[in-house]
């Protein structure tokens, strides 16, 4: 029984480093909500997603994820794009791969637009085309509204797994969405990420250790 309690503890001990290691929970579809932005991991192999940051925007019922992708400005402009809205020269955003054509916005406003729907706090999911151009045509400033053509879609737990696996990492904050630097957004989140796992790291580690069987007694 000794025995059994200690490979237990071990496991035990094994799983929280794993948790730490690839920024994953048990319950990880607790986490992913709309306002979770999502960081690619270095090793993520999917070109679509290679270094990028990641806005929740929405979650269905039946556990379908979407969201925006934040740090992809393209090289067209808000007036190139829609030039019979008289629009700034804000650039445009490449939102994700899935219906490209599609046109949506993020909007920060203290008062909640009436066809509009709220991520978190002060943030808003624009789809509606009459408020989509009359907010292009405003010419809001970035740090209030950005387009994006396109979006992120996953199915009932796909996305649930990617970040099990290390795929993504997670952290909340609205700051993050208008970022005023957004090319370099993924470098900087995952900067921080890596430093803030070194300090996580060494602590888990001992914990693992705290047994008097060697490990390989598992196999």
């Amino acid at each position: 029984m000794a025995r059994k309690s200690v490979v237990a503890a071990a496991l035990s001990s094994l799983i929280s480093v794993s948790g730490l290691l690839f920024g994953f929970g048990q319950n990880a579809g607790e986490r992913l909500t709309p306002g979770t932005v999502l960081i690619a991991s270095e090793k993520l192999g999917d070109p679509h997603f290679a270094e990028s940051v990641v806005l929740i925007t929405r979650r269905d019922d039946d556990g379908g994820t979407m969201g925006v992708v934040l740090n992809r400005p393209m090289e067209i402009t808000l007036a190139k794009a829609f030039p019979q809205l008289h629009a700034g020269n804000d650039p445009v955003y490449e939102g994700g791969p899935v219906s490209p054509d599609a046109v949506q916005a993020l909007l920060r406003t203290s008062e909640k637009p009436e066809s509009a729907d709220r991520v978190q706090g002060d943030i808003y999911s624009v789809v509606r085309k009459a408020l989509l151009e009359k907010s292009i045509t405003q010419r809001l400033a970035s740090s209030k509204f950005r387009v994006y053509l396109g979006y992120a879609g996953w199915g009932p737990g796909q996305l649930e797994n990617e970040v099990r696996l290390g795929a993504w990492s997670t952290v909340r904050g609205v700051k993050y969405v208008f970022d005023s630097d957004p090319a370099s957004l993924w470098q900087r989140l995952n900067r921080d990420s890596h430093s803030q796992l070194a300090q996580d790291r060494p602590h888990a580690t001992m914990e693992a250790c705290r047994c008097s069987e060697p490990l390989f007694w598992l196999r």
